[in-house]
């Protein structure tokens, strides 16, 4: 495993929801994500 400064946040179980949810506003608020979070993704048909 290599060391990093980045937090994870994982979805185990329907508990965890709430601060999950937190950590995105938090990261949208910040401006870390944009928001809506996938607005930059390109759509190709392939």
């Amino acid at each position: 495993m290599l060391p990093t400064g980045d937090h994870w946040f994982g979805m185990t179980y329907r508990e965890d929801t709430p601060g999950v949810i937190e950590a995105f506003r938090e990261f949208s608020e910040s401006g870390y994500y944009k928001t809506p979070l996938f607005a930059d993704l390109e759509v190709t048909d392939n």
